[in-house]
């Protein structure tokens, strides 16, 4: 083979690799064009799923909640930066629908500690209880919702909002590096009382 058939040979390989290359991008900006235009913000009769966050203003870490039955997860202490929860699935929004809305919120508001004696062994647990509120979601609500904002505040008062991303906490409150409000109380020991109820 000489040196020019050569060339003439890489020159088509090199084509064909360039096109190839060519077709692979024209493809992915269209399905990145196509995906752009599936994102447009719902309109107004569209169901929507709403990722749940929470914010916990409280002193104390709150096990769980739920949001209409939804489970959102647990929540630290919120500070300067973090609400408190991770991203839970979801809260189910029709775009467009009267406002206010009421929407029932359950979440771990305290608790009480008790020695439990397994196997000869001796640990600790915590006996949760639990409040119960209707809230109104009363806006505004975000053109494009993405977000189910939970608040929890240190009077025992629960805010919800739909935004469009996370919003930073409302209340900037001191933490300490273990996750604790400073000069928090720690769960007061269980009473008898306390030991037979179930969850409040």
């Amino acid at each position: 083979m000489n040196n020019r058939h050569f060339k003439g040979i890489v020159t088509r390989r090199n084509s064909w690799f360039w096109l190839a290359g060519l077709s692979c991008l024209l493809l992915v900006l269209g399905a990145c064009q196509a995906q752009s235009a599936t994102n447009k913000p719902p309109v107004s009769g569209q169901t929507v799923w709403l990722t749940m966050i929470s914010y916990n203003y409280t002193d104390h870490y709150i096990d769980n909640y739920s949001v209409n039955g939804a489970w959102g997860g647990n929540v630290f202490i919120s500070d300067s930066d973090s609400g408190g929860s991770k991203d839970a699935c979801c809260v189910r929004w029709v775009v467009g629908q009267p406002l206010p809305v009421k929407v029932h919120i359950r979440w771990e508001s305290g608790a009480c500690v008790y020695t439990k004696n397994v196997e000869g062994q001796d640990f600790e647990r915590a006996k949760q209880f639990y409040s119960e509120k209707d809230v109104w979601l009363k806006g505004p609500i975000s053109s494009d919702p993405q977000y189910f904002e939970t608040h929890f505040y240190p009077d025992g008062h629960v805010e919800v909002t739909i935004t469009g991303d996370r919003s930073p906490p409302r209340l900037e409150l001191p933490a300490n590096k273990n996750g604790l409000r400073p000069g928090a109380k720690p769960w007061p020991k269980c009473t008898a009382e306390q030991l037979k109820q179930g969850e409040a």
